[in-house]
């Protein structure tokens, strides 16, 4: 019941504890609202590491903390001493930043939870002392919740400026004020208030509770503010009441405790009155115990028939009162549930009827034209069906257009079953993106609205049962809530404040957040595009935070740059539809003219001529803007007889007559420019209204530019008052108010309006004006500007486009700034690829709009270049000026590719007196387009398909009739004494369906063949002088040429004749078969520098070795094609050819099967080196072994062998025996070395006397293994397995071994987990590969290292993962560096090398085996940067191949490191 809060009988003592409840009260409302803005102060301060305490933080001497008076004593640091952590260093800073003062209480809070608790962050803004022990916001005082609210700076941006308006510590700052009124209550000395101090405290703590900027929408301070009302007002409730007042009380002993100072009269009196309530409620208890006595005393009076007749009545009655209290209590719930849903339905059906009357006021009539803005009609009377295309989103992120939207139910949902909860909605600026959401929103209000104009037929999106099924719709403009976050506070501002006066709005924010969670609702959020998050948020959208997903779908409309942000996940798009204009431009015109012509005009006659108009012009493009379709349309009505206006196609020109137009309403006075009087920019040169206004042009121009680039984005589209004051006059913003230029509407703050220029590309088209004539901008802003926002670049593409008609010079330079930042946005990006872009389609419309306006010397910058014909030519032209800033080029045959080559002069970008070029001079149209690669130093990929396309030697051979033609080099080689190199930069070549010479083919080989990096050419289908290459691959680096051709065709017999001559010195030929044995002699020969040759055939003939005979190659590899085992068919022919390779050194052979032709063949050869292998599948099966044993003796000068086998065999071991071999590599695909024939191995091995190398992969782990290494004299062991790493389960046999190699001075060993492994003394050298290793591990492998007695050099590298279950769980490379800072403390270990490598995400945001790795080092490690001989190291190369397969995915990280280990007596 409603309490009586007059407990006591002295007025201003009952005002006293009014006061001391209502600042309980006012501190409940705060605490979520400072919970949850310490999480964000916590989050920009940053984490600590968790260690390190505040006395390590804080140097010694610091007052006020240290009393350094006793010499080498302090009592703050007598646990811990000072000492440097960068990360808590930062963290420290970082708060103090923060702090107004610049002085936090570093003695409230505990720096070792920094990491972890936002409250310890917060506890140094609290008062000095006193607080220590305060472990949360609940458990501090109304002192310290304010104290954060005004030390911390953060609440700056969380408070209105009315609450900061007088900034503290001044007395008069109401934040202040509301601190001193906790002051003054508990240090009173009479525990008195006056009604005057009363109603003064609790309108301050009201004003507070209720702040605009956030606290009005905090539930928690909404509830206190209804409760100080209740208090003031004497409406609260008895046992409230009573709560709160021990709430006071148990606050005043908490802080009596921690020393404060409180008066004694107020203790008294709180004490007094409190035994007050008790009493009275030991009163009650009283008095019902003696009415209770009574009554028994009473009934124990009555006989016992009566008593026996009371039971039973008492009984039966009991048993009907209870079924009626139960019933009546259902019927009083249900009555209660029924009246609670009537009331909330009734609240329901209001909030709808109104939500309907609002957009019946704002959203159903649209501006008719952009050129009078208060000109709108009804939206059905102006509204076109738009042409509207699906987009899928592919899996590998390419956004493919698809077929086309015609109704609601193909725009939200899939199918009959799935909804489209997330639905986007793209198009370029005035395309209709805005009106078609606003026509959405027309259809749900009402299907059957009044209209004057004629009914449509047209069916599309005419299944409105689709949207009334939704019931609400939430249409937010997001330019008018730029910097908010929150969607749900958006519709607040924009629909609840708008529709409901001041103590309503509350309510109704209620009511919606209860309708959002049970009603199913649309939300429109219109132009993503020009909302902006504010500082410090990383939010690509508004938060729909509140919103469940099964209740709410949400339909964005937005720009694409913006949607190509990559914050914006492909998985969170249920639907992509793209609006590109109206579907019938001829039906729209005769709308627009229905709405403008009064009824004697001929509409359809009219609308007849405006489209001839239009065709004439070459304006049917404008059809994909309804905005400027409109604005046409208008203009040649009002200037009927005056179109010489709408010059061509220039949208300068267009935006001329449309600025002319505006500026005309202001000021209809005429005056030209003339030779006198010249314009600025050329497309002005023919107004009649401009001259006389110009100045007033010219300063609406800047601030159009300025308020556009302005730093603050969320500024630059909608502006205030003040904002445009800095650039504008009063007199000037009334002209441009009344031209219609901008606009200006009315907001909640009387003070201010909201304006912005009446539409976006406007304010484009006038900034472009101003940067015209003022070129200088561009370096002094716009560079900066784009240099701030990483997209900014692409958001700038329509001033950009209008710069280039009015400034070509300040384009071309704008154009070299956004091409450096475009470039920065490709370089993770796959130049395979690689397709049309927005960035190129600016460029061109660039190109194309400088070409309309007549200007000379295009010179934009453009580096990637792509063309599937539709857009060929204009490419041609700007590639012409940017051949040595090319990086890709990429030019493919599109689906019709129609090259209409007519008259390139019109497109051309040449000045006419440039000798050097100028096609301005030709009058017969031209029937080719000519790409020269001879000038492109900086080209990396070219990439070229199309059956169109020929490949000329040179600019002056004879021309192709094909209509593209590529010239490797222009160059007339008898001109050029020193001629320039050819492609030096190149990586990768792919032709495709293209024709060439085989003497243009030589030349890109020898081209080629010079560079210093590695390149890779593809050949398909190519079409090379009556040959037809199906399919080839060539890999060059350094002078080394790989050609792989189709295994099931001939070889290429062209392949021969371009191969002759070349300076190559290394050859790798994969042909499969060879027809052309002679031809391959003869180009063999004629390599005269080459030194190795690998050659892949599955079938060939004798020529095979007729070819090879007599070469000057010092290395041979022979095997099947694609990697198969060699078939030694002609034994005698392969020995003759093999013996007359005199400077033959090393040969490489595979064959599946020996034989003694094999053997035979070998036998007495000159080589020191020899490799014997199987396929790629297999080893070498040995049959033969007193063949092979014969064969290997007698290779006197065979120093290194290595042999991979398929199986263990005696023969093998035996044929090994005595060999005189340094180098030994063996490798076993199965049953390698078991303990049966250990023995026999072990006596092998110790045969080779000269062995220092032994490297050794098996098949599985084996005892017999570790048994037949024992006492080896080498020096080098390298130990992995057939998979890659060494997945050993005999440890203590692998130590034994270990320990017993005397002579080991280098180990490398690939191990797929960590174990205890006993190094040799002997050890110089130790390179050790995990695929997996935990931080524990580390550390421990680093302590048995930190214990060798003599110097070794350690490189140690491994995944930064565990194995769980044969799966692979990635762990944070941040654990290990702990480690290595520890190893920096320790004396005798140098850390040369701690690197962190981690895998770069592919374009789809996933990790592949085929992701690059990206390398980081860590400060304070002096990098080597040595090279190292991890290139050699058989081991090395394992790891990295296990380490990119597919069941290591999960590995994300590695890290290097390259430590030397001294000991201590040597250090």
């Amino acid at each position: 019941m409603a309490a009586h809060t007059h407990l006591i009988g002295d007025k201003e003592t009952n005002n006293w504890f009014k006061v001391c409840i209502g600042l309980n009260v006012t501190k409940e409302g705060l605490t979520n609202f400072l919970c949850a803005e310490l999480h964000k102060v916590h989050t920009v301060v940053g984490r600590s590491c968790g260690n390190c305490p505040i006395e390590n933080l804080i140097q010694c001497p610091t007052n006020p903390y240290c009393n350094n008076r006793k010499r080498n004593y302090c009592p703050f640091h007598k646990l811990q001493k000072p000492q440097p952590c960068p990360i808590c260093d930062n963290v420290k800073d970082n708060i103090i930043l923060h702090h107004r003062y610049g002085k936090p209480s570093w003695r409230n809070t505990r720096a070792e939870m920094w990491a972890l608790n936002d409250w310890e962050i917060g506890k140094c803004y609290l008062p000095p002392d006193g607080y220590s022990s305060i472990s949360s916001v609940q458990e501090s005082d109304f002192n310290g919740v304010i104290s954060i609210m005004l030390n911390c700076l953060h609440f700056q941006t969380c408070l209105s400026p009315s609450c900061l308006s007088t900034p503290p510590p001044d007395k008069q700052c109401p934040l202040e004020k509301v601190r001193q009124i906790g002051r003054d209550v508990r240090h009173t000395s009479d525990c008195k208030v006056t009604d005057a101090d009363l109603q003064d405290y609790f309108k301050t703590l009201s004003t507070l509770l209720a702040d605009p900027q956030y606290l009005q929408h905090d539930p928690s301070a909404i509830i206190a503010c209804t409760r100080l009302s209740d208090l003031q007002n004497d409406r609260m409730s008895f046992e409230e009441l009573g709560k709160l007042l021990k709430e006071v009380n148990q606050t005043l002993e908490e802080a009596k405790k921690t020393g404060k100072r409180f008066s004694e009269i107020a203790e008294r009196t709180l004490s007094n009155h409190l035994k007050k309530l008790d009493a009275t409620y030991q009163l009650g208890l009283i008095r019902l115990k003696k009415k209770t006595t009574v009554g028994e005393q009473r009934l124990h009076s009555k006989t016992k028939f009566g008593e026996h007749r009371l039971e039973r009545k008492t009984q039966f009655g009991t048993q009907r009162i209870e079924s009626s209290v139960q019933h009546g209590i259902e019927r009083m719930q249900q009555a209660a549930n029924k009246t609670a849903q009537a009331d909330y339905e009734r609240e329901v059906a209001d909030f709808r009827r109104r939500l309907v009357e609002h957009y019946n006021d704002t959203s159903s009539n649209v501006p008719f034209s952009v050129l009078d803005q208060s000109l709108d009609k009804r939206i059905t009377d102006i509204y076109a069906t738009p042409k509207m295309q699906r987009f899928d989103i592919a899996s590998d992120g390419e956004r493919v257009k698809k077929n086309k939207v015609l109704t609601y139910k193909e725009l939200f949902y899939t199918d009959d079953t799935k909804s489209n909860r997330r639905v986007y909605v793209q198009g370029e600026p005035g395309s209709g993106k805005s009106t078609f959401a606003a026509k959405l929103v027309h259809d749900w209000c009402d299907e059957n609205r009044p209209s004057t104009a004629a009914p449509n037929k047209n069916a599309s999106f005419d299944d409105v049962l689709i949207i009334k099924n939704f019931q609400f719709i939430f249409f937010l403009s997001l330019g008018e809530s730029r910097g908010q976050t929150e969607v749900t506070h958006m519709i607040k501002q924009q629909i609840i404040d708008t529709m409901y006066f001041d103590e309503k709005r509350d309510v109704m924010y209620t009511l919606l957040l209860r309708i959002i969670e049970t009603e199913i609702c649309l939300v429109i959020r219109d132009g993503l595009d020009e909302w902006v998050a504010p500082d410090g948020s990383d939010l690509a959208e508004p938060s729909m935070a509140g919103f469940p997903k099964d209740k709410c779908a949400v339909l964005t409309t937005s720009r694409p740059w913006k949607l190509a942000d990559e914050r914006i996940k492909n998985s969170r798009i249920d639907i992509l539809v793209e609006i590109e204009g109206i579907s019938n431009s001829y039906t729209f015109s005769q709308r627009v003219l229905r709405c403008i012509l009064d009824k004697s005009k001929d509409i359809k006659t009219t609308a007849r001529k405006i489209r001839s108009f239009i065709e004439e012009r070459g304006l049917k493009s404008l059809s994909n803007s309804p905005m400027l379709y409109t604005l046409v349309i208008c203009t040649w009505v009002d200037t009927m007889e005056e179109e010489e206006h709408l010059n061509g196609t220039s949208l300068c020109a267009l935006y001329t007559t449309f600025l002319e137009s505006l500026c005309k309403k202001a000021n209809d006075t005429t005056g030209y420019f003339n030779d006198l009087n010249p314009p600025h920019v050329k497309c002005f040169s023919r107004t009649s209204y401009l001259r006389p206004i110009i100045q007033n042009v010219d300063v609406i121009s800047k601030a159009a530019f300025h308020l556009l680039f302005s730093p603050e984005k969320e500024k630059s589209i909608v502006f205030n008052d003040q904002e445009l004051s800095n650039y504008l006059t009063p007199s000037e913003q009334e002209f441009a108010l009344k031209a219609g230029l901008i606009s200006k509407r009315k907001t909640k703050r009387a003070f201010n309006s909201s304006i912005s220029f009446i539409h976006k590309s406007i304010q484009e088209f006038l900034a472009a004006y101003h940067i015209a004539h003022n070129a200088h901008l561009v370096d002094d802003v716009i560079s900066g500007y784009l240099g701030r926002h990483s997209d900014a670049y692409l958001d700038i593409s329509q001033v950009f486009i209008f710069l280039c008609g009015l400034n070509i010079s300040a384009a071309n330079k704008l154009s070299c700034i956004m091409n450096e930042h475009h470039n920065i946005n490709m370089i993770d990006k796959n130049e395979f690829s690689y397709e049309y872009d927005t960035f190129q389609s600016i460029i061109e419309a660039g190109y194309t709009e400088a070409v309309s306006n007549d200007q000379t010397g295009i010179l934009l910058r453009l580096s990637h270049f792509y063309s599937d014909g539709d857009n060929l030519i204009v490419m041609n032209n700007i590639w012409r000026e940017n051949k040595s800033n090319a990086l890709a080029l990429k030019i493919e045959e599109g689906l019709s590719l129609e090259l209409d080559l007519y008259d390139l002069t019109s497109l051309d970008s040449s000045d006419s007196s440039d000798s050097s070029y100028s096609p301005c001079s030709h009058s017969e149209p031209t029937s080719q387009v000519e790409f020269d690669l001879s000038s492109c130093l900086n080209l990396k990929f070219l990439i070229l398909r199309g059956s169109y396309i020929h490949m000329q030697d040179s600019s002056s051979s004879v021309s192709s009739t094909l209509p593209v033609c590529i010239v490797l080099n222009s160059a007339n080689p008898a001109k050029c004494a020193d001629p320039p190199l050819l492609l030096p930069c190149i990586e990768w070549i792919s032709l495709e369906d293209i024709s060439c010479s085989s003497t243009w083919l030589r030349s890109l080989f020898s081209t080629l063949l010079t560079l210093e990096q590695n390149a890779v050419c593809e050949l398909r289908k190519v079409s090379c002088q009556g040959t037809f290459i199906r399919s080839a691959t060539l890999s060059f680096l350094k002078k080394t040429l790989e050609y792989e051709s189709d295994p099931f065709l001939q070889e290429c017999v062209v392949l021969w004749e371009v191969l002759h001559g070349l300076n190559i010195k290394s050859l790798s030929l994969d042909t499969s078969v060879i027809n052309c044995a002679d031809m391959m002699s003869q180009s063999l020969s004629s390599l005269t520098h080459l030194d190795t040759l690998s050659i892949k055939v599955d079938y060939y003939s004798p020529g095979l070795w007729g070819a090879l005979h007599g070469l000057n190659i010092k290395s041979l590899s022979l095997s099947g094609s694609k990697d198969g085992g060699l078939k030694v068919n002609y034994a005698d022919s392969m020995s003759q050819s093999l013996s007359s390779l005199t400077h033959l050194d090393t040969l490489s052979i595979k064959v599946d099967d020996d034989s003694p032709g094999l053997w035979e063949a070998l036998h007495g050869l000159n080589i020191k080196s020899l490799s014997l292998s199987g396929s790629v599948y297999r080893g070498l099966n040995v049959n033969y072994a007193d063949s092979m044993s014969q064969s290997l003796s007698s290779l006197t000068h065979l120093d290194t062998l290595s042999i991979v086998v398929y199986v263990d065999s005696p023969g093998l071991r035996k044929a090994l025996h005595g060999l005189n071999i340094k180098s030994l590599s063996l490798n076993a695909w199965r049953g390698y070395l078991k303990e049966h024939n250990a023995n026999s191995m072990s006596q092998s091995l110790l045969s080779l006397t000269h062995l220092d190398t032994l490297s050794i992969k098996v098949d599985v782990d084996s005892p017999g293994l570790w048994q037949a290494l024992h006492g080896l004299n080498i020096k080098s062991l390298i130990l992995s397995d057939r998979h890659g790493n060494c997945n050993v389960k005999h440890a203590e046999t692998i130590a034994q071994s270990l320990s017993s190699l005397k002579q080991l001075e280098k180990l490398s060993i690939f191990l797929r987990t960590y174990i205890d492994i006993k190094l040799p003394q002997s050890l110089k050298y130790l390179n050790i590969y995990y695929v997996t290793l935990l931080p524990s591990e580390l550390h421990e492998l680093v302590g048995t290292l930190s214990a060798c007695t003599r110097t070794v050099e350690s490189k140690l590298e491994f995944g930064c993962a565990s194995f769980n279950d044969a799966r692979v769980k990635s762990i944070s490379p941040e654990e290990y560096i702990s480690i290595q800072q520890e190893l920096g403390t320790l004396n005798h270990v140098a850390v040369k090398r701690f690197r962190i490598l981690y895998r770069r995400k592919n374009n789809f945001c996933e990790y592949d085996a085929a992701s690059p790795w990206s390398v980081r080092g860590i400060g304070g490690v002096q990098d080597d940067n040595t090279d190292d001989d991890n290139v050699n190291d058989v081991a090395y190369k394992s790891f990295v191949t296990a380490t990119d397969d597919s069941i290591s995915n999960g590995i994300i990280n590695r890290i290097a490191m390259r430590l030397l280990i001294t000991p201590s007596s040597n250090s």
